[in-house]
């Protein structure tokens, strides 16, 4: 009798300890796609703080051989790309900076 008594309290604990594992077990997979998407998420951010880690240069068109030309166009399209309308580009001073200080190296070209 009593060995039966025991093995009851026995199944008892290993139903609370298989219920505990899988309680824990479920919560460490979610622990884990959380961490997942993060991930996933930072990497998303650092790739467009990539993109807007450049200054937005023109494209000069192929058609345009000539370095007078090329010139010029530059100059005329110098800022179409910029979107000034984007605060965190207008305020991220290496990229806003920069291009300012290259255009006004264009404009002094003798060339």
């Amino acid at each position: 009798m009593k060995e039966i008594i025991h093995n009851k309290k026995w199944g008892k604990f290993n139903c609370f300890g298989i219920y505990a594992w899988l309680i824990l077990g479920i919560t460490s997979c979610y622990h884990k796609v959380q961490e997942e998407k993060n991930s996933v998420n930072k990497e998303i951010v650092q790739q467009q703080e990539k993109i807007r880690s450049f200054f937005p240069f023109p494209e000069i068109p192929a058609m345009l051989t000539q370095p007078e030309e090329r010139k010029a166009y530059l100059i005329a399209h110098y800022w179409d790309n910029f979107n000034f309308a984007d605060t965190a580009l207008v305020n991220n001073r290496n990229i806003t900076e920069q291009g300012i200080v290259d255009f006004l190296a264009i404009l002094a070209d003798g060339h």
